[in-house]
């Protein structure tokens, strides 16, 4: 092993310093004792740009400046007094004033303890300076936020919700101090016992779910007083390095007065929608200027014959038959200027019920702004005035024909307005009067003959009088105030009183009846002659009248006598008859007989069986003409079903079809009733068309006013009628034929289309003639015919 000296070994233990130092990413360098550089590595070299030597023996102060080393002095006199020492500074300018260093100063001691210098490690801590003040900054920018933000934020740690961090604004929300940090949120705020806060809290910290709450309700005691106020706010669930829920961060943000206003604009709109749905008239709200309908009350639903499928469309689809009439149009103008519209009596095309009709309106759009000042919408409001513009058109036509009839009876027209004191005139009574003005002073009113006027006036004041009949009706006479003409009238007129029953107006028609009271007076005295004349006229009247009614005695009894021989000759005519047809079927029998022979038997046989026709037919003629009835309660439905059951076979082989409605019960002879239908029905079931199925309806109805003025002459006044027709679509005849058909044995077709007697009809016009009834007829050829039936319920008012 080599010897060494302790210079040598002096020398090595320098050499492996200066490796050391070297090696080191810092900047390493030594200060003796009067705060000079002895030895510094590469990093310091770099740091400095310094060569090895060139700092060598210049004191910190003199090499680092004044600036510098103000800062660092308090540390090295604290180094070289045996402390090591820590710190951090911004680098010397001749470094880099932007970058930041951590120091230690290690003082050398002897073993005396007394420090022959100072050990200096600098390290570059920039990056995690920057950091460090950038956390920071960040940290004080948060809290800055924390604080000032507009919502409250708190945070609450554990399942016991201890309140860790709030700022400001949470606390005003609570209405608590901060001094509650510290406590479990249920103690800080024990309001909230009952409330749902805590178990929605606690639900975010089991299940680590957010929850989030909008426009909520919570009853918080605040300056001393419980208030109700209302929250947006959020519940997130706060989690530790390991993902574990640690507690709960709250977000607040008071919207009481946007619940607030929002509760009122809820409430408005309650009652707008109210406004409209009990509206008095029909109301509707469009919006957008698609004019969609979002509210429309019943009133306004009826009005368009819709339900309430058409909420949610547009108006041109809810109510498709407004297009092409003007309303949308209009209802688009006032959308664009904002301008109201209002129509009085307007025509609209609507259907209702399935039924396209034209009905009138008075109506209004008024347009609804926004804020803005834009419009919205537009309420549609409508009254039906449909009844009262006809009403109006046809009370327009009466005064027409009244003014038409005023002026064919050369009537004249006045009017007295008490309340006003004139008297209006027409222009005929102007004439008469001799006067220009069609209004005058009630005082100045025309002289009255001095013969009538105290009558006059008391009847005028009577007229007036509310307790009175408040009309007027006199024949007075009138000078015209001109010419001196005297004329004679009749006015009359009738008063209008208020709701007090003091009088208004009165108001009337007056026509000259100066030539009637001339020819009255001439027809008194004719009266009175003929009355003398008419004595004896009515002597002899009467004398004649007997003689009348012994001539009425002598027809009543020639006509008994007549349907007696007509029901004896009927009768008696049948058994040779009977003969006549049993020798005529005996030699159609014979099968020797030539046919010749057999057609002229043939012949025989069928014109004795019209003949028996029409014997049964006089037969049942002369039976109706008996008075001698006796009139039963009659239920016609029976009568009917019994007839169609007699048609049965009949109504199968032409499948005849029968539509009968409800018939009304009468007194009636049942048997002439039987008779009646059954020549009627069996009418129409004889003349159908080839190949059409009978359809034969039997309809009833009341009889009105006027239909039973056209066909009966002495209707029954004590008795209500009924209408029963008979309809079918046979072969029909011609209207010429109407009466005819009526007649006795009267045909209309050969027997060899259509077989009969000619009777059926005859006998049905002469029951109904029994019944106090009518028969009439309607028809078209090959459409069929409907006979009517008009008979009474009763026949007598026992």
């Amino acid at each position: 092993m080599p010897h060494r000296n302790k210079q040598g070994k002096i020398q090595e233990s320098e050499g492996f310093m200066e490796l050391l130092i070297n090696s080191v990413p810092a900047m390493i360098f030594y200060l003796d004792a009067e705060q000079r550089y002895t030895i510094y590595n590469e990093t310091f070299m770099q740091w400095y740009n310094v060569d090895a030597k060139e700092a060598i023996g210049i004191p910190v102060a003199e090499f680092i400046g004044e600036v510098a080393y103000a800062r660092i002095a308090p540390n090295l006199a604290k180094a070289y007094a045996g402390e090591q020492v820590r710190f951090e500074m911004p680098a010397p300018t001749r470094i880099n004033p932007h970058k930041w260093l951590s120091i230690v100063y290690t003082p050398d001691k002897r073993s005396d303890g007394n420090v022959t210098g100072i050990i200096v490690h600098a390290t570059d801590i920039t990056e995690s300076k920057r950091t460090e003040i950038a956390l920071r900054e960040s940290e004080a920018r948060f809290r800055t936020v924390f604080e000032q933000a507009p919502l409250g934020i708190a945070l609450m740690e554990g399942r016991e919700m201890i309140i860790t961090l709030g700022n400001n604004r949470i606390f005003e929300i609570w209405g608590k101090p901060s001094t509650v940090t510290g406590l479990p949120v249920i103690k800080a705020l024990p309001e909230l016992e009952g409330q749902p806060f805590m178990k929605l809290m606690e639900g975010v910290y089991d299940t680590g779910i957010p929850h989030i709450g909008t426009g909520t309700l919570a009853k918080l005691v605040r300056n001393g007083v419980l208030e109700d106020a209302y929250f947006d706010f959020v519940y997130a669930p706060v989690r530790n390095a390991e993902g574990k829920v640690t507690g709960i961060m709250t977000l607040a943000t008071e919207v009481t007065h946007r619940e607030l206003a929002n509760q009122a604009i809820a409430r408005s709109e309650a009652r707008f929608r109210a406004l409209i749905e009990e509206a008095p008239v029909a109301t509707c709200l469009f919006t957008g200027r698609e004019m969609t309908i979002p509210l429309a009350n019943d009133k306004m639903l009826r009005v368009w014959g819709k339900d309430r499928s058409v909420i949610g469309k547009r108006l041109e689809d809810a109510v498709p038959e407004l297009k092409g009439q003007p309303f949308l149009d209009i209802l688009d103008e006032v959308y664009t200027t904002g301008k109201p519209y209002s129509a009085t009596a307007a025509p609209a095309q609507l259907e209702v019920d399935g039924v396209l009709g034209t009905y009138y309106f008075n109506f209004t759009y008024k347009p609804l702004f926004n804020e803005a000042g834009e419009v919205y919408g537009i309420i549609d409001m409508a009254i039906d005035v449909t009844e009262q513009v006809l009403a109006h058109g046809a009370l327009e036509e009466k005064e027409a024909v009244l003014r038409n009839a005023i002026e064919l009876a050369e009537l004249g027209t006045w009017n007295v307005d008490i309340v006003a004191g004139k008297i209006t005139y027409s222009e005929r009574m102007q004439q008469w009067l001799g006067i220009e003005e069609a209004t005058i002073p009630t005082g100045a009113s025309p002289r009255i003959h001095p013969d009538d006027g105290e009558r006059i006036r008391k009847a005028f004041a009577k007229a007036l009088d509310k307790d009175g009949t408040g009309r007027f009706d006199e024949v007075y006479k009138i000078n015209n105030v001109v010419t001196g003409v005297t004329r004679i009238i009749h006015a009359s007129g009738v008063t209008q009183f208020d709701e007090q029953g003091n009088p208004v107006r009165l108001s009337g028609t007056a026509q000259d009846v100066t030539i009637q009271q001339d020819l009255q007076a001439k027809l008194e005295q004719e009266v009175q002659l003929r009355t003398e004349e008419l004595g004896s006229a009515i002597e002899e009247l009467q004398a004649t009248n007997e003689e009348l009614a012994d001539a009425n005695d002598q027809l009543l009894r020639s006509n008994e006598e007549l349907a007696q021989y007509a029901y004896v000759a009927s009768h008696d005519l049948q058994e040779p008859l009977r003969k006549i047809q049993v020798y005529a079927s005996m030699l159609t029998a014979k099968k020797e007989m030539p046919q010749s022979s057999l057609d002229l038997a043939s012949k025989i046989a069928a014109s004795s069986e019209r003949m028996r026709q029409l014997i049964l037919g006089l037969l049942d003629f002369s039976r109706l003409l008996k008075s001698d009835t006796i009139y039963q309660p009659v239920d016609l439905n029976k009568v009917v079903k019994e007839v169609l059951h007699d048609f049965e076979l009949v109504a199968n082989e032409k499948n005849a079809t029968f539509n009968v409605d409800k018939l009304p019960s009468i007194e009636a002879v049942g048997l002439q009733m039987n008779q009646l239908f059954y020549n009627l029905i069996s009418n129409s079931l004889k003349f159908t068309k080839p190949d059409v199925p009978p359809v034969i309806t039997i309809t009833a109805d009341a009889v009105t006013e006027e239909l039973l003025r056209e066909h009966v002459r002495t209707p029954l006044p004590f008795a209500s009628y009924y209408r029963i027709c008979i309809s079918d679509n046979g072969i029909g005849f011609e209207k010429q034929y109407f009466d005819q058909i009526f007649e006795i044995f009267k045909r209309l077709h050969g027997r060899e289309t259509y077989p009969g007697s000619g009777i059926g009809l005859a006998l049905c016009r002469r029951i109904i003639s029994n019944h106090a009834g009518a028969l009439y007829t309607e028809s078209t050829p090959g459409e069929g015919a409907t006979f009517c039936l008009i008979l009474p319920d009763k026949q007598s008012g026992l």
